[in-house]
């Protein structure tokens, strides 16, 4: 991608265009979920832990991170480089969520709220993490109920399969769908900007 290219897509990105959102998806989504993959070392956290899960949320904290411009990536390089970063982070919060002592395998956050907190740090300000959790319920408000009910089994360990069985589709598709949805949503949060 030369950098008008790349330009112009960041550009189309913060202004919530679903286009340049599903380019940008289908250009890094195979990469980052194969280092998610590559990173499962164990039995365990593969049953706990899904690429698929990992991306998404990658995804959807990456588009409301640009709308809010607290990221600017300035190339596809350095675009890949968070986008990778933001997936290793993730996916070390998760790991350490599932591995803390008083969890068991089955205890799931019910909804989007505990992952936001698991990316807060301490050198965040509280307006920052609640600005966070205001825009993560404005997100939520732009899915329609059977698609928070999709995201939020999902979040809840349910696997792709067992969900679309329910829908009577297949766990790709299901997957997908869902996928269009965070897309959707996060297309019509930029335009409201």
């Amino acid at each position: 991608m030369i950098d008008t290219e790349f330009d112009d897509l960041i550009r189309k990105l913060k202004k919530g265009d679903g286009l340049a959102a599903s380019q940008l998806v289908a250009e890094y989504e195979t990469e980052i979920r194969r280092y998610v993959r590559v990173r499962l070392r164990t039995s365990r956290m593969r049953r706990l832990i899904e690429s698929v899960d990992i991306c998404q949320s990658v995804f959807a904290k990456f588009f409301v991170d640009l709308k809010r411009e607290t990221v600017c990536p300035q190339s596809p390089d350095q675009l890949r480089a968070l986008l990778m970063t933001m997936a290793k982070n993730k996916l070390i919060d998760k790991a350490r969520y599932n591995q803390a002592d008083k969890r068991d395998i089955g205890a799931v956050e019910a909804d989007g709220g505990m992952l936001l907190e698991q990316t807060s740090d301490a050198s965040r300000s509280p307006s920052s993490v609640l600005a966070d959790k205001e825009l993560l319920e404005k997100f939520r408000g732009h899915l329609t109920e059977e698609e928070r009910e999709l995201i939020d089994a999902r979040m809840e360990g349910t696997d792709w399969a067992e969900i679309a069985t329910r829908c009577g589709t297949t766990g790709e598709a299901m997957r997908k769908r869902v996928m269009r949805s965070i897309e959707a949503a996060a297309k019509k949060i930029g335009s409201l900007a």
